[in-house]
């Protein structure tokens, strides 16, 4: 009786193999035949986000091999390719069905002047040097300049993370804050940046420590000076709480 009972379990999974493996093949048959479909070949190479650098050139350089099945094209090796173009921050590519694939770039845009062993470089606000020959034609004699940078900071065409967060910190307070139409910050020395404000006026900043309280400082020094900047040899805010303002002798 037990033996009858054990044959019968035996058949019944024998049975359940046999079905399961039926149809997983039947399922995997309409999988592949409804991605064969000739509508899932792709037609359209389609990119956004281009302010500056030709559109074409991103398509071209993608290779997206018009006519492939969509669900087949290497999306990372596209990705790969287009951020090939120095002026190029971000790529993502991906697809959108049934036969376009969408490219979204992101451009780099200088934002500001970085001189190293007296030539210029352009950088964006990661500290990536971009090449403007990629871009839009930029007016660099309107952007801050920064000079000073040692040899060890410039690494692979981009100035080092430490630095360009601390330039940059310092950047953005002084626009937002004083809003001068140029500006220079020296780094050399890193604990005892110097600025130069419109081609005239010298501040001494110190370290980058407490960069926000030492703005706020000096912009009420210039809100209270009763003479140009011509007559001021520098402006010291290297310690916040005891400013001062050397005169021209």
């Amino acid at each position: 009786m037990n033996k009858k009972k054990r044959s019968r379990g035996r058949r019944k999974r024998s049975w359940y193999v046999v079905w399961s493996m039926f149809f997983f093949f039947f399922l995997g048959t309409i999988v592949f035949l409804f991605i064969s479909l000739p509508i899932w070949k792709v037609k359209d190479v389609v990119v956004t986000g281009c302010l500056t650098i030709d559109q074409e050139r991103i398509v071209e350089l993608a290779s997206v091999p018009f006519e492939k099945n969509i669900f087949f094209v290497d999306l990372r090796d596209v990705e790969r390719k287009v951020k090939t173009i120095k002026a190029i921050k971000s790529v993502k590519a991906s697809r959108q069905l049934p036969n376009s694939v969408l490219i979204r770039v992101v451009e780099r845009h200088g934002q500001a002047v970085v001189v190293f062993e007296k030539v210029s470089y352009l950088i964006d606000d990661e500290g990536a040097i971009v090449d403007p020959s990629e871009g839009a034609a930029i007016d660099m004699h309107n952007l801050p300049v920064i000079v000073g940078v040692r040899k060890e900071w410039l690494k692979e065409g981009r100035l080092s993370a430490d630095v360009t967060a601390g330039v940059f910190s310092l950047l953005e307070q002084l626009q937002q804050d004083i809003n001068p139409k140029r500006i220079q910050v020296d780094i050399n020395e890193g604990d005892n940046i110097v600025l130069l404000l419109d081609d005239v006026l010298y501040v001494k900043i110190g370290s980058p420590l407490k960069i926000a309280e030492k703005i706020t400082v000096l912009k009420q020094l210039l809100k209270n000076l009763s003479y140009s900047f011509e007559k001021i040899e520098y402006i010291d805010v290297q310690s916040p709480q005891f400013p001062a303002v050397k005169p021209v002798d």
